[in-house]
């Protein structure tokens, strides 16, 4: 499977994600390293793309979820996530912007590790 088909297959999923209900409203801003790391772990020769529904489920549908029934993000916030310093997992945390147009950050980082 090409890079290219990784990339459109990981961009379909990220849309379903973004098309569930309590989700619409969020931003989501995936980095390129975060994208790379959900088709590192989520694509495989053997099993091809079939897991990265249950990798997108579990490092992003679960958390964002966790976050919106613990109030860290509300509707309308973007949600920045990006791979871990230790390139193992992701960290997701909302931000608001200020009205200068930079980003605060808010209570509520997650980091999420991959067993892999």
């Amino acid at each position: 499977m090409s890079h290219e088909v990784m990339h459109q297959i990981l961009h379909k999923h990220l849309r379903d994600l973004q098309d569930r209900e309590g989700l619409k409203k969020l931003r989501l801003d995936l980095d390129v390293d975060a994208k790379e790391w959900l088709i590192r772990i989520g694509i495989s020769r053997e099993y091809g793309a079939r897991p990265l529904a249950r990798v997108i489920q579990r490092y992003l549908l679960n958390p964002l979820s966790r976050c919106l029934l613990e109030e860290t993000i509300q509707e309308g916030d973007t949600v920045v996530i990006r791979l871990t310093d230790k390139k193992d997992g992701l960290v997701i945390k909302p931000s608001h912007r200020s009205p200068l147009g930079k980003e605060d950050p808010v209570p509520g980082l997650r980091h999420l590790k991959s067993r892999h």
